[in-house]
């Protein structure tokens, strides 16, 4: 299922008018949670893969903040950098459950899927269980935000 990123933002109006318009300075909080579902093949066995990404990070960002009359508005936002932490998550579990399956024997050809991604594979750990093996990998990556949003002030 798709998450929605949130995200926390406090505006500092640099100009000193209380006015809500003008150039600004924003810190903010930021989170987002992904789930997937997909198969994947290994050796022969087919496994349904629960996929999950969290991330939380902690920013500022630059803008300006336009009113037009009537209360529309226009954000422009040219410089936001944060710090991500990213904490994401697979579950293969065999698609057809047999007792006996040993889930370390499929742990190298995960691995093996994570190499091109340094920063996953590198933190990459296995707990592998009796019916399943969860796949852990934590990470830290650097966040830019750019953009533009029309609105309506109230």
């Amino acid at each position: 299922t798709g998450g929605v990123p949130t995200s926390l933002l406090y505006r500092f109006f640099l100009s000193g008018e209380k006015t809500l318009q003008g150039f600004y300075l924003a810190p903010f909080l930021r989170h987002f949670n992904q789930k997937v579902h997909y198969t994947d093949m290994i050796d022969g066995d087919k496994f349904d893969v629960d996929a999950r990404m969290l991330n939380f990070g902690l920013g500022a960002q630059l803008g300006y903040q336009l009113i037009l009359g009537k209360g529309f508005t226009f954000d422009f936002y040219f410089l936001g950098l944060s710090l991500d932490r990213y904490a994401g998550r697979l579950r293969y579990t065999l698609a057809q459950p047999r007792t006996g399956f040993d889930y370390a024997s499929i742990t190298d050809n995960i691995d093996q899927t994570l190499e091109d991604y340094h920063f996953i594979a590198k933190n990459t750990t296995h707990h592998v269980f009796t019916d399943r093996d969860d796949v852990k990998f934590p990470f830290f990556l650097p966040g830019i935000r750019i953009g533009v949003s029309a609105g309506y002030a109230f």
